[in-house]
């Protein structure tokens, strides 16, 4: 009976707070200040506020959706990069030790954020558009070279490839016999 009359109390107090706090009382003190108040007084008056304005809340699906909607606004269109190589020709053959000249034509001009990389058998040797490789340490044969753009978050917007092949004289050409030294007199 107690553990009952104790709710009550409580759920009476709390009905009696939130009618108390509906209402809102204008005032003006000593000094001219015009205040807004929930406690009644002599000279108050009630204020007729309007109706509140009820915005229902978004489920968090909702919210989720909104936000990958904005996010894939705010990427910028995917710019499609015309690539062609200008050196070498396709399935160039250099002798050793002459480099490979590698330059790269790109259309339109690349866009802020994006980057342009030269990659020879799948390994960045260079960013820009063009390079100079030296043929010294390459092995024989064929041999893959590639120009890839990526954007600011690192996607393969743009590539082309083409192959090369790098050959190594012989030692019996007589290019190479006019080099050798004369064997020595017996």
């Amino acid at each position: 009976m107690f553990r009952e009359s104790k709710f009550l109390a409580l759920a009476l107090t709390l009905v009696m707070s939130g009618v108390a706090q509906a209402a809102i009382y204008k005032t003006t003190d000593a000094k001219g200040n015009v205040v807004y108040t929930d406690s009644p007084s002599r000279e108050a008056k009630t204020v007729d506020l309007p109706p509140l304005s009820i915005v229902p809340s978004l489920s968090a699906e909702q919210i989720a959706q909104a936000n990958a909607t904005n996010q894939a606004a705010a990427q910028p269109a995917a710019i499609r990069y015309q690539l062609k190589f200008a050196q070498p020709a396709a399935e160039q053959t250099v002798r050793k030790p002459d480099p490979i000249g590698v330059t790269v034509n790109i259309q339109p001009a690349l866009a802020n954020g994006d980057n342009m990389s030269i990659l020879l058998d799948g390994i960045v040797v260079a960013n820009g558009n063009g390079v100079t490789i030296s043929t010294e340490q390459m092995d024989r044969g064929a041999h893959s070279l590639a120009a890839r753009v990526t954007n600011s978050a690192g996607k393969v917007v743009s590539e082309v490839s083409t192959t090369v092949y790098v050959q190594q004289n012989s030692v019996n050409s007589p290019a190479s016999q006019a080099n050798r030294p004369a064997p020595a007199k017996r």
